[in-house]
Formats: structure tokens, sequence, C-alpha cells
């Protein structure tokens, strides 16, 4: 497992059903659910199709492998697919399950090391890619909840 990701994914265990956004409008279960859906988009389980117009791709890769961070109010087009109710119910039955699909999401690239996943932002991503949207991606929400500066 990846260490970055391996320590951001120790913060979520700080996190508590009432823990407020410092911006944005998802609760902190919201935030782990939305957690647990892109960690199966990275593994194959949910198909998505990529939102960004081609010409842009070169761009937003280039800030994919950067050491920028996503902007505050960064918001996904795919996030309309996700339902509008809980998927689990309560916050720690949801962490379970983000750890369980991050485990799920190293065991498909170890299985499929040459594997190549639409993301519905950067497009097709490769294990190195999704590796640096995970780290950028969490790092955003855990900021978004205050368990980062």
């Amino acid at each position: 497992m990846n260490l970055k990701i391996n320590e951001l994914l120790k913060k979520i265990e700080e996190l508590k059903k009432d823990t407020v956004p410092q911006w944005g409008t998802m609760t902190a279960q919201k935030m782990v659910e939305h957690l647990v859906n892109t960690f199966r988009v990275s593994s194959a389980k949910i198909i998505v199709q990529c939102y960004t117009e081609e010409r842009k791709l070169p761009i937003l890769k280039r800030f994919l492998i950067s050491d920028k961070p996503l902007p505050r109010e960064f918001k996904s087009p795919a996030n309309e697919l996700v339902p509008q109710d809980y998927q689990f119910q309560n916050i720690e039955i949801a962490k379970s399950n983000l750890l369980n699909e991050v485990e799920d999401y190293y065991n498909y690239f170890k299985q499929n090391p040459d594997a190549i996943i639409m993301n519905p932002t950067f497009g097709e991503l490769n294990k190195e890619e999704w590796e640096r949207f995970h780290i950028k991606h969490l790092t955003h929400h855990l900021t978004q909840f205050g368990l980062l500066p």
C-alpha cells in the first residue's frame, strides 16, 4: 500500500458523524461514501465516462502530476451519479467499507498492473496516475473537514 495513502486513511478515523466541513455541503458520512465510490471507480467496479473535453485532458494531466492541491470548491461532474440517500447505516460502516474498497483497489492493480481506468475528470489513468489522484483527492477532503491544515 502507498504509504502516503495509508497515512491519509488513518486521518479518516478521526472523522465523526457530526464533523462539520469548512466548505461545501457534504456531511462527513457523505464524504466517506464519496471516497468509497471513487475507489470503486479506480478498481473498475463502477465504470464511468470522462466528462472533460479531450483538448483539456493534457492540461488536467499536468495538474494531476503536479503538487498543486485540488481547488476548494472543485466538483466532479460524476458527483451527479452518486445516490442522494446514504449508502451505509452510519459513518463507521462507511469507513469500514472505504478500507475494504482501498484493499480491493490495490488487489485490482496487483492483478492488472497495466490497467487503464477511466476517471470522470482526468480521463484514462494508469496505476501511478490513480495513486496521484487518490492522494490529491484524500488530501482535498481531509482538508475540507479540518483533519489536515
